[in-house]
Formats: structure tokens, sequence, C-alpha cells
């Protein structure tokens, strides 16, 4: 079956169509534009006010947060795309452990905006983008290339209570493929006895998929459906003979039931 944007060229494209496309280049613009002049002013301001390492990331990360919704806000009103969030409830827990699918490049856009003081877990390679160092850096993001280290740093982060954002793919899935989900999230959970919280992101039409240009815009206005699922409780490392790979497997398991339920049938739990 096609993905509805392989299927584009064959739909009528609704109204305001070439508008959505100007409109994207702009909003994609002020995006970068607000990078870089957060990596050469913003970030330097604030460590020049703020000695304090921990209140910095604080301001930073805040800071972050307030532009994703404003960003998000501008979105819909320029009639770029919709979003609706069921259950948002859990993503503001302290220490939360929030594990989500990687449909689109704005996912971690519309969970940092929902969540205060978010740590996210990104590619290691936007350390080296200019556009997104600078504020990267500044509210203390992990860079997913030493696994180790990143378990460590994640752990620490959510023994302080500050909640930790993980894409288990690792990059957005490509349509019409399955998604493929690492364990270094059930990995944590077990290993700092956090319990998950499971989050399924749907964006339809399909846009912003992985290799796909900003500039092929579908064929009406995109609508994100974010869902939070029940959390999946730690597992007592401490309290059970198994060893902690097999620990990890069924921890996996139980984040991977709830999101291939939700990419199957869109419902979080069968009786719902």
């Amino acid at each position: 079956m096609r993905s509805e944007q392989h299927a584009q060229p064959t739909q009528k494209r609704e109204g305001y169509y070439y508008w959505r496309v100007l409109a994207s280049g702009f909003g994609f613009a002020i995006f970068g534009v607000a990078g870089l002049v957060a990596g050469l002013v913003g970030i330097p301001i604030l460590r020049l006010c703020i000695r304090d390492r921990v209140r910095q990331q604080a301001m930073a990360r805040h800071a972050v947060q307030r532009f994703f919704q404003w960003f998000i806000r501008m979105t819909v009103n320029l009639g770029i795309l919709t979003w609706s969030v069921e259950n948002p409830a859990p993503l503001t827990r302290r220490g939360a452990l929030i594990v989500a699918n990687h449909p689109s490049l704005l996912d971690v856009v519309f969970l940092v905006s929902l969540i205060p003081d978010a740590c996210c877990i990104v590619k290691q390679s936007l350390f080296s983008n200019p556009v997104m160092r600078g504020a990267l850096t500044a509210a203390g993001y992990i860079g997913n290339d030493d696994p180790m280290q990143m378990l460590e740093a994640a752990a620490s982060n959510l023994e302080q209570g500050s909640p930790v954002v993980m894409f288990p793919e690792g990059t957005r899935t490509e349509p019409d493929q399955a998604a493929q989900f690492g364990r270094g999230a059930a990995n944590l959970s077990v290993r700092a006895q956090c319990p998950i919280t499971p989050v399924f992101i749907r964006c339809e039409p399909t846009t912003l998929t992985r290799n796909e240009p900003w500039y092929q815009v579908p064929y009406k206005p995109m609508h994100y459906t974010i869902t939070v699922g029940p959390a999946c409780p730690a597992i007592d490392a401490a309290q059970s003979a198994s060893p902690v790979s097999i620990l990890v497997r069924r921890q996996h398991a139980r984040v991977m039931e709830f999101l291939n339920r939700m990419a199957a049938t869109g419902r979080p739990s069968p009786d719902r």
C-alpha cells in the first residue's frame, strides 16, 4: 500500500497549496535564523549574565520550549498544519523517560513544546550544525555517539528530575517501512529503575520524512496526532533472578506492544 505522500501526485491539491509552500519556506527560514541568533548572541549573553551552569541549562531549556510553542502556533496560524494531543498529563511528570516513534522532522518540536525542562537525546551530527549546536549544548542535550556515556548522562538527568526524550529509531522512519527500534530506552529504564512513558506520533498526510525536502508540501495541511500511552513500570532488577539482558528485552517488548498497536489500530488499548 502506498503512503499518502507517495500518492500525492494523484490527489487533488486542496486550497492555498502554493501559499503553504511559501509559508513552509518562511517557517524553516525563521527556525534557522532563530538558531543562529541563539548561538551567536543569546547563549553568550546567557553565560555572561548567569554563571551557574545548572541555572544556565534550565534557562536554555525553558527558552527552547517557549520558542517551540511559538513556532507551532505560527505554523498553525499560517495554515501549514493542525495538531492534537491525547492524554498529555504524563509528559509533565518529573523524571519521566519518554519514548516516541519518529515519523517526521517536527516530532521533537511538538514533544519538547509539551515537556518542561526536557532533555533530549539527539544525533551527534547535530552538534556540528551551526544552526543547532548552540542551543543543544546550552540546554544540555545528549549526543548518541557513545552508548554508555549516553545512558549515564540520561540517567543523571532522570535522577535530577528532568524528563528525558528518546527516539529509539535513531532517525526518521522511511515511508512504507516498518520502524526499527533499538533497546537503548529499555536498557536505561532497567538500569535507572525508571518507568517508560510511550508516545505515538502520527502525521497525515506523511511529510518531512527522511530524505524528503521541505518544499514537498503534501496535498492538504498535515495533521499531527500525539497519543501518550500508559506508563510501562520499571522492572525491579534486584528482585528478579533473570539477567539484565532478559529484563531489557522484556521492557522493550512492553513499549513495542503499545507502539505497534497504535500503528495498526490507532488505539492505545484493545478495549478503547
